[in-house]
């Protein structure tokens, strides 16, 4: 992995996805604006009707999305209802790939994949995958799973959330034991400060970025990813 080259083809790609978020939301301000406007010259019945059947068309399009730009088992996801609402037992096994209910927090803009690792009755240890195609730092591992939206695994993002929030999901795939055994090497190495193991240095970003450096603003942004959901 040629660390320099990477590194531009990163800043290409964050300030590309920085675009499209901006744009998603000079589009929804201009929604919200214009659906302010049509309400104040419409019988308030019916603009309440209205907002009704748009919420409920819109619940209906995250329970069914569907990552269009996929590839693989990706583009072939099953949306799972792993139990009853009133059941809190969920099962899922460590390695499973999954994609979150996007009804779990309305404001992320992407399909929201994770790796299941350790869990105990009550809750799930849960480890995101990046929105771009290469690491942007050291605790960052580029996967080879050959998916598109798998291609990083943000180890320092591991977080823990209730068992209760994987009542319903998307299933995507299975990692093997190896690759978990990779997983788990960089993440003891996060934990305990050290750089990342021998065999994954290769597969890792820059360990250091300079002041004002764009992965600053990208690991803030990524850090808001679980926190509606997390219980660390």
């Amino acid at each position: 992995m040629n660390k320099e080259s990477d590194d531009s083809r990163w800043a290409d790609e964050w300030n590309e996805l920085v675009t499209d978020l901006n744009d998603t939301m000079e589009d929804e301000k201009a929604m919200v604006k214009e659906s302010a406007f049509s309400s104040s010259n419409t019988n308030p019945h019916l603009a309440a009707k209205g907002k009704s059947v748009a919420n409920a068309l819109l619940r209906q399009i995250r329970e069914s999305i569907r990552y269009e730009g996929a590839t693989g088992s990706a583009s072939q996801s099953v949306f799972v209802s792993s139990a009853p609402a009133s059941q809190a037992k969920v099962e899922v096994s460590k390695g499973d790939i999954i994609q979150l209910d996007p009804s779990l927090d309305p404001s992320w803009c992407r399909p929201v994949y994770v790796l299941i690792m350790d869990q105990t009755d009550e809750k799930i240890t849960i480890i995101p995958f990046g929105p771009l195609s290469l690491p942007a730092t050291d605790t960052e591992l580029a996967t080879n799973l050959g998916e598109r939206g798998l291609d990083v695994l943000c180890v320092w993002n591991v977080s823990k959330i209730e068992r209760k929030h994987l009542q319903r999901h998307f299933a995507i795939a299975h990692a093997d034991d190896e690759f978990i055994s990779e997983v788990e090497s960089l993440l003891e190495a996060i934990r305990s400060k050290s750089p990342a193991p021998e065999p994954l240095q290769a597969r890792v970003g820059p360990s250091r970025f300079g002041v004002g450096d764009a992965k600053q603003d990208y690991l803030d942004h990524e850090e808001g990813l679980l926190a509606g959901i997390s219980t660390d």
